[in-house]
């Protein structure tokens, strides 16, 4: 059993097992080595996974080295945290989260406990439980701190897409 008061480093050959099959809560924190936004959340995500140890797993995927599941989940962007329970999503933050904030984004999907619609503390509208922002909005990203795009170049993956221009 691996040592569960650290992130996990997760691949496409090992997240089924690691975190879809988890009995516990899992925190994935998508990254690449060039995204300064991760490197800086690094510490937040080690101190949690000591203090919650036992309660909730946290694990770390490359970008590169898990692009099947970045597909298949739809992982647009870095830092992107998934937090999935018996292996069904039950959220998503995207861009880099202080400590106070991923508090509050455990609490919010894996508490069960619903939030009412109103201001939040970013002063954003929250939609309320169950719906999603408005396309283009971000709930989780503090004000100047936007997340990394990925192109399809950032996951290994080659474009179909041929220029008509030579």
């Amino acid at each position: 059993m691996p040592d569960l008061s650290t992130p996990i480093r997760v691949t496409d050959g090992t997240f089924e097992r690691v975190v879809v099959r988890s009995p516990l809560p899992v925190v994935v924190h998508f990254t690449a080595p060039w995204c300064a936004p991760c490197r800086v959340v690094r510490p937040t995500l080690t101190e949690l996974s000591e203090k919650l140890s036992g309660r909730v797993t946290f694990a770390t995927a490359d970008v590169d080295e898990a692009a099947r599941v970045v597909l298949s989940y739809g992982i647009q962007a870095v830092p992107t945290y998934l937090f999935l329970d018996q292996g069904r999503e039950k959220g998503r933050a995207v861009g880099p989260l202080d400590p106070v904030a991923f508090r509050g984004s455990l609490r919010l999907h894996f508490a069960g406990e619903p939030r009412p619609a109103g201001p939040n503390p970013s002063g954003a509208r929250d939609p309320g439980p169950g719906r999603r922002p408005p396309e283009g909005s971000s709930r989780s990203a503090p004000r100047g701190a936007p997340a990394l795009t990925l192109g399809a170049g950032a996951l290994g993956v080659r474009s179909e897409r041929r220029s008509a221009v030579r």
